[in-house]
């Protein structure tokens, strides 16, 4: 009979210590020998019928392996069972002794589903903001929309380029008399003050005329993303071919209608912009009060987090970060720097990840807030519903990973989570 014994490390990691009897392990091995040898062609004999020391020569080593696996798998989970514990990772197996002759004695160490104490769910102080859609917010959509349109006609009178003019120019940036690596470029066009460029050219390119010249000197930031540029002074030669000014529509039902609804007239396309704006910023405030909740949850209630975990949520975050600053064009080097910074905020963000899940999934089972399959379903049918509109006319196995048990588990989970956040908001003092 298999005897185990369990040890609480902490809140969150245990281990097992479990003693297989000779003669389980015995059977096994033997069971096993027996196995290889049907199978077994032996020079000297016809298949299947070498004697069991013959093949426990031959096979040995390789049975003797494949039967220590078999039995830890099957006595650890027996004494998970046995013992009611759940773990989150997979366990550190360390055989202590091994003979298939004798007995086998083996530690798992592992970490569980913590404990959580749920000391503050309801009443928590949220702040809400009201959302308030005002005049210049509308006008500054409104004049987006005009420069989106503008057309760029040349300089009715010699002047000089001033903010809000585009320019085409040519620059050279040099170090030490040296062309520096990205620090150039021909018939650059650019705003000038729409602040997309070095502030430096837009201090430069303000006063100049067409085919005028002018050297300048910029200091780049300590942060810059080039880090060999980074507090270097760099000489840029500026050369500009063209000055151009926007000429704007005017802002009246005849320009509205050219926007594509030919029936739109001023009045309701502000109208449709202060919606737009509502459900903006109504979106926003949700998603703020939804991180106070978040933070408060963390801060008021007690869960450890088991480390195998937070390990698991660091490196999706690593990943992330690396696939989002490539896809930016940041080099391996700068990559590797920012990396190394973000270190500390890398685990940190790991651990209230996996703490939060905890605690939402402890709420959601105290307040009966578990998403039922049918709801689960509902989300995976609007979800096939917007890819069906996407993938109008093409093969409907396209929206086949909607029903796969990764992508219907990750449902139930976000399920989850909205509903518990929902609920705490909804619980939160007034």
């Amino acid at each position: 009979m298999m005897v185990s014994k369990v040890e609480k490390i902490s809140g969150v990691e245990h281990s097992l210590s479990i003693d297989v009897p000779a003669d389980k392990v015995g059977e096994a091995y033997k069971e096993a020998l027996v196995k290889a040898g049907r199978d077994a062609t032996v020079k000297g004999f016809r298949k299947g019928k070498a004697p069991l020391a013959t093949i426990q020569a031959i096979y040995g080593d390789r049975v003797r392996a494949d039967v220590l696996n078999d039995l830890v798998s099957k006595y650890y989970f027996e004494a998970l069972s046995e013992h009611k514990l759940y773990p989150v990772c997979r366990p550190e197996i360390e055989i202590t002794e091994f003979d298939p002759q004798k007995s086998l004695s083996f530690k798992a160490q592992f970490e569980v589903r913590p404990e959580v104490k749920l000391n503050h769910v309801e009443g928590l102080k949220l702040k809400k903001e009201v959302v308030r859609v005002t005049e210049d917010q509308i006008n500054e959509v409104l004049k987006n929309v005009q420069n989106q349109r503008a057309q760029l006609v040349d300089l009715k009178e010699d002047r000089s380029a001033a903010t809000g003019d585009v320019v085409v120019f040519d620059f050279l940036g040099t170090l030490d008399g040296n062309p520096v690596e990205g620090a150039s470029g021909n018939a650059h066009t650019m705003e000038i003050g729409d602040n997309r460029f070095l502030p430096e050219f837009d201090q430069a390119l303000v006063g100049m005329k067409s085919s005028e010249e002018k050297d300048i000197k910029v200091v780049f930031p300590k942060d810059y993303h080039h880090k060999e540029l980074a507090e270097k002074m760099v000489d840029f030669h500026i050369k500009l071919i063209s000055v151009k000014e926007k000429q704007l529509p005017e802002l009246n039902d005849e320009f509205i209608k050219t926007l594509g609804d030919e029936t739109m007239t001023l009045s309701e396309f502000k109208e449709r912009i202060r919606e737009d704006i509502e459900l903006s910023e109504s979106e926003r405030i949700k998603s703020e009060v939804r991180k106070q909740a978040s933070d408060l949850l963390l801060e008021l209630n007690e869960v450890e987090s088991p480390r195998s975990l937070v390990a698991e949520q660091k490196s999706v975050l690593i990943e992330r970060f690396e696939r989002e600053s490539r896809a930016q064009g940041i080099g391996a080097k700068d990559l590797q720097e920012f990396k190394e910074k973000q270190e500390a905020e890398f685990t940190k963000e790991a651990e209230e990840t996996v703490k939060l899940d905890f605690l939402v999934m402890a709420i959601a089972e105290k307040y009966g807030l578990i998403p039922s399959d049918e709801e689960v379903e509902q989300e995976q049918a609007k979800v096939k519903g917007m890819m069906s509109m996407y993938n109008s006319g093409k093969d409907r196995s396209s929206t086949s990973w909607v029903d796969s048990p990764t992508y219907r588990n990750y449902l139930a989970h976000k399920l989850t989570m909205d509903k518990v956040l929902d609920f705490v908001i909804e619980k939160a003092a007034t």
